[in-house]
């Protein structure tokens, strides 16, 4: 019995031999995919410190209440907050959030959301509800989650405390947008903070996304990544591609919202799908001195060969310009019968783009010229986090939860949206991740796309010009400049004297 035990421990001792020579030979990316595997961005968060906050493991903020008020559009109400876990990725990555944040910290986050649809009306409720409580000394909120539009007129207002002062936000880590540090922060001070955090954040930027199957069709499928590799995807060689596509499909003899074409879009005042091509043209009216003081700094010249390019473009018999709504441009691109479109991030979420039958894929937005660098314009609804002037003696305590609630929507919400929910669900190929790292990484703000309330030169007045195809912009930098000069010296001076009476 002992000779036949010694015969069977001699046997399973050469398997588990050869077993692990197997797994120690194996291409784990071959035998097991999905898990040898690290996506970019897991690599970096296992190497970049940046991406965890600094917080001691003792950090207690004694069970004490956060009250965040916001106003968010509809389709991001579960930016802040969510009742329960439903098995939906994003849902529960913010459900869990919110739990890590209350856990490591010892807190209790409690969300007063207003919820609208844009375009609605009622956009200044949030920032009227704060400079009235700030008026009349209250602190029932202490974190501000708002619309960058309405935002910053509270910190002009001098309704916001400067986070500056505390040291538990640490403005250089990756959950803080650094595109948005720049426009936000004035000498130094800055009253705002975004980034990761704002599902919004990723939602509104600005990309171009090109039907696969269409550009297979003229055997370009995967030529449009290198070119954005080799810095050459420009306005120019968009409307080339566009310009191969045009086909009367309805037989009408005549171009309608039922051919086919290379590039559909609405254009006019109360339609945003153009204004990427603000920022995506390396265009700036406020730009920042040495000191830190915003300056007028429009490049007029630059600005008009950017509004002569897309119009071009919007004039090309490969474009169509048309739609009664966004959904409509939406549906002519998942139907095959448009190749590409700029869209906000957040249209690769609709039911018409997570059912399209053809595959897609995410590009930046053009630039308009190779020499420039790309530029991601991120739409103002983007919520912006701050703390109300009146809490000013709770700075450390509120800056110690912005930097947990940053940190921790870095790691658990960015991974559900970026990650699962969107590389997974939606592009379905390595190379839109990839370019999908390039958009996020190169979002660059104009500060005037921050002070809408404050002046007149805004994206408004280009979509008149997209409307009218005529190119007026030299007129409307005349017409402007000398009030919007006088509005810059005005919001310095504003800013300076907040900062004398802090």
């Amino acid at each position: 019995m002992k000779k036949q035990l010694l015969i069977w421990l001699l046997i399973a001792t050469m398997l588990l031999s050869v077993v692990a020579a197997l797994a120690a030979c194996a291409d784990p990316q071959e035998d097991q995919p999905g898990q040898g595997e690290q996506t970019s961005a897991e690599q970096e968060s296992v190497l970049d410190p940046n991406d965890h906050d600094d917080l001691s493991e003792e950090t207690d903020l004694g069970g004490r209440e956060i009250v965040i008020i916001s106003r968010v559009e509809a389709v991001n109400e579960n930016e802040l907050f969510v009742a329960e876990l439903n098995s939906e990725p994003v849902n529960d990555a913010v459900f869990h959030r919110n739990l890590n944040v209350e856990d490591r910290i010892k807190c209790e986050i409690r969300v007063v959301q207003h919820i609208g649809n844009a375009g609605a009306g009622m956009t200044d409720e949030v920032a009227n509800d704060v400079s009235n409580m700030v008026a009349a000394g209250g602190s029932d909120y202490h974190i501000v989650a708002n619309a960058s539009y309405t935002s910053m007129t509270l910190a002009i207002q001098g309704r916001m405390t400067d986070l500056a002062q505390s040291p538990y936000i640490d403005f250089d880590k990756n959950y803080w947008a650094q595109g948005y540090n720049e426009a936000l922060s004035y000498k130094d001070t800055q009253y705002f903070v975004t980034g990761p955090m704002s599902l919004s954040y990723y939602r509104y930027m600005f990309v171009t996304l090109f039907n696969k199957k269409l550009l297979e069709d003229v055997d370009m499928q995967n030529e449009l990544y290198d070119v954005v590799e080799n810095g050459e995807w420009t306005i120019d060689y968009m409307q080339s591609i566009a310009e191969m596509f045009y086909q009367d499909l309805n037989g009408s003899g005549s171009r309608d919202f039922d051919d086919k074409y290379g590039f559909c879009v609405r254009v006019g005042r109360h339609s945003s799908m153009m204004d990427g091509y603000w920022e995506g043209t390396d265009i700036k009216v406020l730009v920042k001195n040495e000191e830190g003081e915003y300056e007028y700094g429009l490049d007029g010249e630059r600005m008009s060969d950017s509004l002569e390019a897309v119009l071009d473009l919007l004039d090309s018999s490969g474009t169509f310009i048309g739609g009664e709504n966004d959904s409509d441009v939406l549906e002519k691109f998942a139907s095959d019968e448009v190749a590409m479109i700029n869209f906000r991030l957040i249209g690769v979420e609709d039911p018409l783009l997570r059912n399209m039958v053809s595959d897609y894929g995410i590009l930046p937005m053009p630039k308009l010229n190779a020499s420039q660098e790309y530029k991601t314009h991120v739409q103002a609804e983007v919520l912006l986090y701050g703390v109300p002037a009146t809490c000013y003696t709770q700075i450390d305590d509120l800056a110690i939860f912005l930097e947990c609630f940053g940190s921790e929507s870095y790691n658990t919400v960015k991974p559900a949206y970026y990650e699962i929910a969107l590389t997974g669900k939606y592009a379905k190929d390595p190379q839109s991740i990839e370019m999908l790292d390039r958009v996020v990484h190169s979002v660059d703000i104009d500060p005037i796309n921050l002070y809408t309330r404050t002046f007149q030169f805004t994206a408004e007045s280009i979509r008149n010009i997209h409307a009218t195809g005529i190119n007026t912009v030299s007129s409307l930098i005349r017409q402007y400049e000398t009030s919007t000069r006088a509005m810059v010296k005005k919001l310095n001076d504003s800013l300076d004297e907040i900062m004398l009476q802090n």
